[in-house]
């Protein structure tokens, strides 16, 4: 059985294709759920927050 190098290299492209959108399928969903936690994060109470760092100042400092 002769394979053709060039029916191999479209082979690999269609699989590599194939793979990718299932990766996409993928990342999407995750950035979709990621999105609505964000959002639904947003709208508990709270103290406000500093970035990088949270709200670990109101447990080092203390409330004086």
């Amino acid at each position: 059985m002769d394979i053709n190098f060039m029916s191999a290299g479209y082979l690999a492209i269609v699989i590599a294709t194939l793979a990718s959108l299932l990766w996409w399928k993928d990342v999407w969903s995750y950035w979709i759920r990621r999105a609505k936690l964000i959002k639904f994060a947003s709208t508990l109470p709270g103290p406000a927050t500093v970035p990088l760092l949270g709200n670990a100042l109101d447990f080092a400092i203390g409330p004086d």
